[in-house]
């Protein structure tokens, strides 16, 4: 398994990776060919260096975090701090106001203090480890409207929207949209081929009229090697938490 260091920011986002160690199973053959038909489509199957097709992971089954959430959201154990658009509203005493959106992730995420720039509640980067599996969670938010609401500006029509994107490096080579408890999400995937590393991202632009409105961004940074099918599987539990998630952070 790689070592990967990501350097997160709100307006970029950099991937790299460090140190490599290569994998490698042993396998057993059989002079038996019915054996051997048998086995040779599974060998295949493991060399697909997209680990999973694009659909499948995007549509990977939404996983509940907590099945009794807090009553009081501001309760839950994290919270993420909404864009503020250019936008510095003020109590009555004059102090700026902030707009959190709260959530809970499961017991094998734990904030990465490398790779969490300032404050977690501007954007977090989470390590996932389950068995021999690593994965790296980005939580983040941005600007939904082009310009200050308070100069005129609007909500992001999609052009402006994919540009964004783009300035935050994110190049899809896949996209699609997929629901989320009744919501449209945008998803689109990378697959780094020279670090062997595959990127799936989820993303959705609020437009309530609301100064916090956000692009909420959720994305889960893999390794392309599956050795075996349960890697597979975790990758898409691990997918589906992020989708629980991003629920609980966006605007219903």
């Amino acid at each position: 398994m790689k070592k990967t260091i990501l350097a997160l920011g709100l307006t970029s986002l950099l991937l790299a990776a460090c140190g490599s160690t290569d994998q490698a199973t042993d396998a057993t053959t059989s002079s038996s060919s019915e054996a051997l038909s048998t086995t040779l489509p599974i060998l295949e199957e493991k060399k697909d260096t997209t680990n999973e097709t694009f659909d499948v992971l995007a549509n990977a089954e939404y996983q509940v975090i907590n099945d009794n959430p807090p009553a009081d959201e501001t309760q839950k154990g994290h919270k993420l701090l909404s864009a503020n658009n250019w936008v510095a509203e003020k109590d009555e005493n004059g102090e700026i106001i902030y707009h959190y959106r709260y959530y809970d992730v499961p017991a094998s995420w734990t904030i990465s203090q490398e790779n969490t720039e300032e404050d977690e509640t501007l954007a977090a980067v989470y390590d996932v480890k389950e068995g021999q599996n690593q994965f790296i969670i980005q939580l983040y938010t941005l600007n939904a409207f082009q310009a200050s609401p308070l100069d005129g500006g609007t909500i992001m029509t999609d052009d402006q929207w994919a540009a964004r994107m783009m300035e935050t490096n994110h190049t899809f080579t896949e996209t699609g949209t997929v629901t989320i408890q009744g919501q449209e999400w945008k998803v689109g995937r990378q697959i780094l081929a020279d670090k062997k590393m595959g990127r799936i991202t989820f993303y959705r632009l609020e437009n309530t009229g609301g100064y916090d409105d956000s692009v909420v961004v959720g994305t889960v940074v893999y390794p392309l090697e599956a050795v075996y099918d349960s890697d597979r599987a975790v990758l898409k539990k691990t997918i589906g938490q992020l989708k629980d998630v991003l629920y609980q952070v966006s605007k219903k």
